[in-house]
């Protein structure tokens, strides 16, 4: 990866479901899609070289109401290890969180439901997961 266009010979195009109910999609990887189209440019020409899309679709109609974490029970939980590292970020002894929201897991592989969750960030790349749906409402 570079942020610098000049330095790039490829790019990737990553696609995002909507946000839902003003909540956004995340992906199992954050910081890339499942859905995606990766292409090498040279001049002023454009090749695919590999392309995904891994989308289900959703049924607004199935819709449940289910009480959520509150974000202090979802901050135990990720301390207690009861959710998902997504990336480690650079690796250091003390992770500082910056920011905390809740968002849907958009799936890459088939589920009947979208899995709402929190999302933590840290500056330096430190991405979790902990599902916000209280444990009793959960298999």
């Amino acid at each position: 990866p570079t942020d610098r266009k000049n330095e790039a010979h490829a790019v990737e195009f990553d696609l995002y479901r909507p946000d839902i109910d003003e909540l956004p999609s995340v992906s199992p990887f954050y910081f890339t899609s499942q859905n995606y189209v990766l292409a090498v440019f040279k001049n002023d020409s454009l090749t695919v070289l590999r392309a995904q899309i891994s989308f289900f679709e959703k049924e607004n109609e199935k819709a449940g109401i289910y009480p959520l974490k509150t974000g202090s029970e979802a901050w135990d939980g990720l301390k207690n290890k009861q959710g998902f590292i997504v990336s480690e970020g650079k690796s250091t002894d003390t992770i500082t969180i910056k920011k905390m929201f809740l968002a849907y897991v958009d799936p890459d592989i088939y589920q009947s439901y979208l899995q709402p969750v929190y999302v933590f960030l840290s500056a330096d790349g430190f991405v979790g997961y902990v599902p916000a749906l209280k444990a009793e409402y959960t298999e």
